[in-house]
């Protein structure tokens, strides 16, 4: 059985060997019949202000413009959980973070 993950335990790691984020332990060491990894995404306006920074250059605009400040004093505030999605089957490599459900 291959052990992966930040929580394999001390003896199956190697000296000084790093995880990368995201590894989770495999069934068999869990334990657990059924592992589902769901990734954390930006949604709503998250999702159309990641988009702005990526693709249209946001955070050099508004810097040029001097809104950096205001814009976040009102933007950071506005942000709920809703802003955010649970997904499953998605490119798990470009999720915020992960969320794994274990059911017997």
């Amino acid at each position: 059985m291959a052990i992966v993950g930040a929580a394999a335990p001390a003896q199956h790691r190697e000296p000084g060997e790093a995880f990368p984020e995201g590894e989770v332990l495999e069934r068999e060491l869990l334990g657990v019949p059924h592992v589902e990894l769901l990734g954390l995404y930006h949604a709503r306006k998250l999702a159309v202000h990641q988009v702005a920074i990526d693709r249209l250059g946001w955070d050099a605009v508004h810097a040029r413009l001097g809104l950096t400040r205001r814009f976040y004093e009102r933007f950071v505030p506005a942000i709920s959980a809703r802003d955010f999605a649970l997904r499953a089957g998605r490119d798990l490599d470009r999720a915020l973070d992960l969320v794994a459900v274990l059911r017997p």
